[in-house]
């Protein structure tokens, strides 16, 4: 796995993802909470996603080089209380899979 985001704070705000490993070129991307430790971006989702999502919203895309930024809705951040952030997959590139660790 790679980490995405470790935070230093109380819980993780934003994420950090990296063009090579993701393929996102939306100015905002579609966020999904799938269950209670898991979360997915895309903005052409699996069906799946979209009948099974606890939540779901649109967030902000920054792109700075070869990194982009992604800060995360108050609904998701009170939701998870993540700590830590890590890429569980990627498999079509714009489909991204986070996994929350508390």
């Amino acid at each position: 796995m790679t980490i995405v985001s470790d935070s230093t704070q109380e819980m993780v705000t934003e994420i950090y993802l990296s063009t090579e490993l993701v393929d996102i070129k939306e100015k905002t991307i579609r966020i999904f909470a799938l269950d209670s430790n898991t979360i997915g971006l895309s903005n052409s989702p699996p069906k799946l996603w979209q009948d099974q999502r606890l939540w779901e919203g649109k967030v902000p895309v920054l792109e700075n080089n070869n990194e982009l930024t992604i800060i995360l809705p108050p609904e998701i951040v009170q939701f998870y209380h993540p700590k830590k952030i890590e890429l569980a997959s990627s498999p079509e590139k714009d489909n991204v899979i986070l996994v929350i660790n508390r």
